[in-house]
């Protein structure tokens, strides 16, 4: 895995490789969209984003996804193409293709931080850091509504399907750590 600290590194190391599929993995909110359309506008790649796939309000990512149709893309795609979209190792084994590039994207802060370490990068059981968060945010919801029931709130709160996916994901397949790049966009970038 190598670092890569700008979009335009980026895309030199894509152009360089000349690869047919280019998947672009990270976070929700990570970037993977901006990066995958900077690429594409560097090297005349298509690309299919899975947010474009997806059949809404179903709760998780992976299993509500459009197979058929995204390989569909992916076949009748003549040139270069770029593949973005969250849990995208499980979604392209999922299809039976082989990435030529992966890259996963890392929201850095100006301080040179991981924005989303502690839900992507950990050593312990996804399942006791899926109850930290529940816990934690059921705190926080408690000290909010004061004058309510905080027991009600308590009690109603679980964490969404789709954050505990992206937890197990993270846990169970860390593409940040066997991703061939990983691009580390700061939020200036």
């Amino acid at each position: 895995m190598i670092e890569l600290s700008s979009i335009s590194e980026l895309i030199e190391t894509i152009l360089n490789t000349s690869p047919r599929l280019v998947g672009i993995d990270g976070k929700d909110g990570s970037g993977k969209s901006t990066a995958a359309c900077e690429i594409a506008k560097a090297t005349g790649a298509s690309v299919i984003s899975l947010d474009d796939f997806i059949d809404k309000g179903k709760g998780t990512f992976a299993d509500n996804l459009r197979y058929e149709e995204i390989g569909a893309a992916i076949s009748k795609s003549n040139g270069s193409l770029i593949v973005e979209g969250v849990c995208l190792l499980n979604v392209i084994d999922r299809l039976g293709v082989k990435l030529d590039v992966h890259v996963y994207v890392k929201r850095i802060s100006r301080y040179g931080f991981w924005y989303d370490i502690d839900e992507c990068a950990f050593h312990e059981d996804h399942s006791d850091v899926i109850q930290y968060f529940e816990s934690a945010e059921t705190d926080i919801r408690n000290v909010m509504a004061k004058s309510k029931d905080s027991n009600a709130i308590r009690n109603q709160w679980k964490m969404p399907e789709f954050r505990q996916e992206l937890i197990r994901y993270h846990a169970q397949r860390k593409p940040h750590d066997v991703a061939d790049y990983v691009y580390l966009r700061s939020n200036g970038e």
